[in-house]
């Protein structure tokens, strides 16, 4: 048989145990729908307070630690769990400005 007609079967006997296992995909990760449909669903999943917090902006300082080898105090030489914990608890934040990990790593906690 054609190998892209045996993987193509594969697929279609494995996608619906992985939807009935990790459940529907919401819609607003579903590429092919427009964008405000997309903008729509996501904005009915979050509480005001998500919406709030997403136009909140934090200074790096209060996530991270801040002394790197540069003077202008805005270099992170590691990320705070307890300086974010403590200024942003648990809800997320927009965004964090003055911020310059010094480190992917630290870019990515």
């Amino acid at each position: 048989m054609n190998k892209k007609f045996l993987i193509s079967i594969r697929c279609l006997l494995i996608l619906p145990i992985v939807s009935f296992v990790h459940g529907p995909r919401p819609l607003y990760k579903d590429p092919h729908l427009s964008v405000d449909r997309r903008v729509e669903d996501l904005l009915s999943r979050m509480t005001v307070e998500e919406k709030i917090r997403q136009l909140d902006m934090y200074w790096g300082k209060e996530v991270a630690e801040m002394d790197g080898p540069n003077l202008n105090g805005h270099e992170a030489s590691a990320w705070s769990e307890q300086k974010t914990a403590a200024s942003l608890g648990n809800a997320g934040a927009g965004s964090v400005h003055d911020l310059y990990p010094l480190t992917a790593a630290i870019t990515n906690s």
